[in-house]
């Protein structure tokens, strides 16, 4: 794997630790660098390496990475460029780049430096991020937003934990120890940093600012979602345009809004299901549908089984 390592200089050594290969820096500028697990590899994301970097360095063009890498600038200026934009890209944090395998690149920061933190990692998952459209398109270039901003979850109580750089910044710590850690355990351990990375820089990207910062759209949406109403009077209730709703959707889900909406749908009918003893006819109603024929259909073609047949395989009632 070619890597370019900016922040080397005369002094620093390779040091080797069974599976683990590392370098040797102050506690604020470190790099770490492991062979990943093939079973890992292939099911899932596992890292090949991480580290961060603060101050101002000479920056280079040029390089190719074998693998996918994340960099994040929480604070600080800089500059990009990449095959598809020969054009500088000016960089203020906090941003993140999603560097793909095989695209040649180069960064660098200003004279007043900047501070980095930096993931390299591979697996057949990684396509997934793709797939769901979570990963950009175009740009590998991401604005991000600092506390305050970006999407919450329902975790984070309908606030903002997750949702910023700082969050981001802060699983480098753990990381920087299990990546050391040459066990199963410690590359597992590495693996679930790498993903918990990822989704938090998902998370509070700037576009996604305009969706969350007032209050998470997907909550807000499925507030309705048992009321017997149009898409576009929920678009309505939501202050935005039919279009702007399917575009928020799918931008934070991957599906449609119909398809959402069926799908949470569907979940609390499962809880009710389970939990209890409603009659399929009740159970319909209460998730938004008259008719119960037509809500046993939807919930067998979404769930593969029958209502009745899905609450019988989840019941905890004793046996009789």
């Amino acid at each position: 794997m070619q890597i370019y390592f900016p922040w080397i200089t005369a002094g620093n050594t390779w040091t080797c630790a069974g599976r683990i290969t590392h370098m040797d820096f102050s506690p604020q500028n470190w790099a770490h660098f492991t062979t990943p697990l093939e079973g890992l590899a292939t099911h899932s994301i596992a890292c090949v390496g991480a580290g961060e970097q603060r101050g101002s360095w000479r920056g280079f063009r040029g390089r190719r990475l074998a693998s996918s890498a994340l960099v994040v600038i929480s604070s600080g200026s800089g500059w990009y460029v990449d095959s598809s934009s020969p054009a500088e890209i000016s960089i203020d944090g906090p941003t993140a780049m999603w560097l793909a395998p095989g695209v040649k690149h180069g960064y660098g920061p200003s004279e007043a430096g900047w501070v980095e933190h930096w993931i390299v990692f591979t697996g057949n998952a990684v396509a997934a991020y793709a797939e769901l459209g979570v990963r950009p398109a175009t740009s590998a270039v991401m604005p991000l937003v600092h506390g305050g901003g970006g999407i919450s979850t329902a975790a984070d109580g309908g606030g903002t934990g997750s949702g910023n750089v700082e969050t981001v910044v802060s699983h480098f710590g753990p990381l920087r120890q299990w990546i050391q850690d040459a066990s199963i355990l410690g590359q597992m351990e590495a693996s679930l940093l790498v993903q918990r990375i990822l989704v938090d820089v998902i998370r509070c990207r700037a576009e996604q600012d305009e969706l969350g910062a007032s209050g998470n759209l997907l909550q807000r949406f499925v507030s309705h979602a048992f009321e017997s109403i149009s898409m576009a009077e929920r678009a309505r209730r939501l202050g935005l345009s039919v279009d702007r709703l399917r575009d928020g959707v799918a931008q934070l889900t991957g599906s449609t809004p119909l398809e959402y909406l069926l799908d949470h749908r569907v979940a609390r009918a499962c809880e009710l299901l389970t939990s209890t003893e409603e009659s399929i006819s009740r159970v319909a109603r209460q998730v938004g549908y008259a008719d119960p024929a037509y809500f046993s259909r939807l919930f067998t073609l979404r769930v593969g089984v029958s209502p009745r047949s899905f609450r019988d395989q989840q019941s905890r009632n004793p046996l009789s």
